[in-house]
């Protein structure tokens, strides 16, 4: 081979066989290596971030199952009442937590004067319930004075301790040992413990 061609063969190798492998290989370590970069700075935190938020959506959807199978629970038990003490206003969607119950009959008992009425009796007691989700607790409540006044205090104590709902009120009049005493039953729904 003439020093011509030796000088043309290794130019060609050079330019044709060599380079192009060199320039490609150091392409593909690159591309390789801001791959490697970007997963680990960018994609696998964007990963976790989706990850936990479907968590959070899949958490969220669970309360609302839960909370959409109580609204079931409680449009079963929708206010029905009765009231033969004059024109009184439905009380209604103000049951008192099972744990609020004891605060609740003491709160009303320091209020009652305030109020304008005089309480004679308060007694709760468990009922049976239909609904095996829910106690029941049926409130007696003995009060002299007018009944309008007992449904404002009822409406205040809304704000006091969390309520939910009423299933049935009977407000009745009469006279007992010479005075006038007004009963006040109703019918008060709580979910039960989990434990219970």
């Amino acid at each position: 081979m003439s020093p011509l061609q030796f000088r043309f063969w290794n130019r060609y190798q050079r330019q044709y066989l060599y380079e192009p492998k060199k320039k490609a290989t150091l392409l593909l370590a690159t591309i390789t290596v801001l791959l490697v970069l970007i997963y680990l700075f960018g994609i696998r935190n964007q990963i976790t971030l989706i990850k936990e938020r479907l968590a959070f959506i899949k958490e969220k959807e669970t309360k609302i199952k839960t909370m959409n199978e109580n609204l079931e629970i409680l449009s079963t038990i929708r206010p029905v009442y009765s009231q033969s003490a004059g024109s009184i206003r439905k009380l209604e969607d103000y049951i008192p937590d099972e744990e609020a119950l004891p605060d609740l009959l003491e709160y009303m008992s320091i209020s009652a004067p305030n109020y304008g009425f005089q309480l004679i009796g308060l007694f709760p007691r468990e009922e049976p319930s239909d609904d095996p989700n829910l106690k029941a607790t049926r409130l007696d409540i003995r009060f002299s004075g007018s009944p309008q006044r007992v449904f404002d205090l009822i409406k205040e104590l809304e704000n006091y301790k969390r309520f939910i709902g009423v299933n049935s009120i009977v407000i009745g009049s009469g006279q007992v040992y010479g005075y006038e005493e007004t009963r006040l039953d109703v019918t008060v729904y709580s979910l039960k413990e989990a434990n219970e």
